[in-house]
């Protein structure tokens, strides 16, 4: 009987066994998953913080915001950023009279946003995005009651803006900004402001030394009954820019409008200060070379089907650029030029020195700076400098100009090179 009863329970104990050894495996299994993640997302945290950085310091660094408080903290599977930025009313006072007066207030507030970042390898696993990466951060921008009142009145129950960052693996990401569209009124003064949104994608690697973007505009009116009306429509930027060698950036960017309208009945109070504009928009300190007054007085102004291109490459030490510009029509009051076509490549170019002069050109100040003193610091660097572009031989190609003007047509090709030019000692 001993024997049969030990027969009988034997398939029994092993049916116990198996179940017990798997939920050991199971559970030693899971544990180290738990472990994994949790080591996977504090070092994806610590490299997020880096990256966030370098994204600070470039906000920082731009001119139409001044920094008023910034922080950082940062946890084991998320953490928070928060900044406060002010406007440079430096920047904005020459045109804010031509604002709504319900826009107005919003220039004298600042901007605190608040960067919530969740760490990989999986942030988006609570949302059921299985997509692996080292962060996601989303923002949200903190204000006033007023603030908040007064943008409602603009954009009614959506959120002004929507930024989304989805840090890489790699140190890259992709940046996503959106701005909806609104359509305001105002009975009593006869504004009113129509703004068809905003788009940027940015997709960066590492370090942002390679970089596409594009970014959308499709349009904006502004009506004011007892002054004018300003209005522009398809506003495209897309750039595709990586590092040279030498350092230079290399690459493609063009910006294409479709059509800009400014009629005032009345002078505007204020001068257009073009040497800032042109830095605002386009980072290039040239504006007064362009405008040496600084100012530019409009009443009548449109432009339609504008395009400026840059190509850039480079061979060996040197780097060639073609630039292209041209518009289909210009008016101002009652001139009228256009269409205007404008081809030129610089090349061989030395590339050390167009690094060196871009890096001394960065460190003059321009704000509130007198615009003959500013003409100045200009031409001493580009003498203590730029030497170097006219001793290795360039050479400038005029490879197409045509402008129609009230007095006629002018046409012009042609090329300009330097050769064996040395540096007196």
């Amino acid at each position: 009987m001993v024997y049969h009863r030990a027969l009988f329970h034997t398939p029994f104990r092993k049916t116990l066994v198996l179940p017990k050894r798997r939920l050991i495996i199971a559970g030693a299994t899971l544990g180290g998953l738990l472990v994994f993640n949790g080591a996977a997302a504090f070092w994806a945290g610590m490299k997020a913080e880096d990256t966030l950085e370098e994204q600070y310091k470039m906000l920082a660094s731009l001119p139409v915001f001044k920094v008023k408080s910034h922080s950082y903290d940062r946890g084991w599977f998320s953490s928070t950023e928060t900044t406060e930025l002010e406007f440079n009313r430096r920047l904005s006072g020459p045109y804010e009279s031509m604002l709504p007066d319900n826009f107005k207030p919003l220039l004298n507030s600042t901007i605190k946003f608040t960067n919530h970042i969740k760490h990989g390898p999986f942030p988006g696993l609570s949302s059921l995005d299985f997509r692996p990466a080292r962060a996601l951060v989303t923002t949200e921008f903190a204000m006033s009651d007023a603030t908040r009142k007064t943008l409602k009145t603009f954009f009614g129950d959506k959120d002004p803006i929507t930024i989304t960052n989805r840090l890489g693996f790699g140190g890259g990401g992709a940046l996503n900004i959106n701005v909806p569209s609104f359509d305001y009124e105002e009975a009593l003064s006869g504004v009113k402001m129509k703004w068809k949104g905003f788009d940027l994608k940015l997709d960066y690697a590492s370090g942002y030394k390679e970089y596409k973007t594009e970014a959308n505009s499709p349009g904006f009116l502004l009506e004011a009954s007892s002054k004018g009306s300003l209005a522009f429509d398809g506003v495209r930027y897309v750039s595709d820019i990586r590092p040279g060698a030498t350092g230079i950036k290399l690459g493609t960017s063009e910006l294409t409008v479709g059509n800009v309208q400014l009629n005032w009945k009345d002078s505007v109070p204020y001068s257009i200060k073009l040497n800032e504009l042109v830095y605002l928009m386009t980072r290039m300190r040239v504006g007064e070379f362009i405008n040496p007054s600084g100012e530019f007085k409009p009443s009548a102004v449109s432009l339609k089907n504008f395009r400026y291109q840059i190509v850039s490459s480079e061979q060996d030490e040197f780097v060639n650029t073609r630039g292209k510009l041209d518009f289909a029509e210009f008016n101002y009051n009652d001139q009228h030029y256009g269409p205007m076509r404008l081809d030129v490549s610089a090349n061989h170019l030395h590339g050390p020195t167009l690094l060196k002069l871009d890096q001394a050109i960065s460190q003059i100040p321009f704000e509130g700076v007198d615009p003959a003193v500013l003409r100045k610091q200009y031409i001493d660097t580009i003498k203590q400098t730029g030497i170097p572009l006219l001793t290795n031989n360039p050479k400038l190609v005029i490879n197409d100009f045509y402008l129609k003007m009230p007095s006629g047509e002018t046409t012009l090709q042609g090329s300009l090179g330097l050769n064996g030019l040395q540096q007196a000692t």
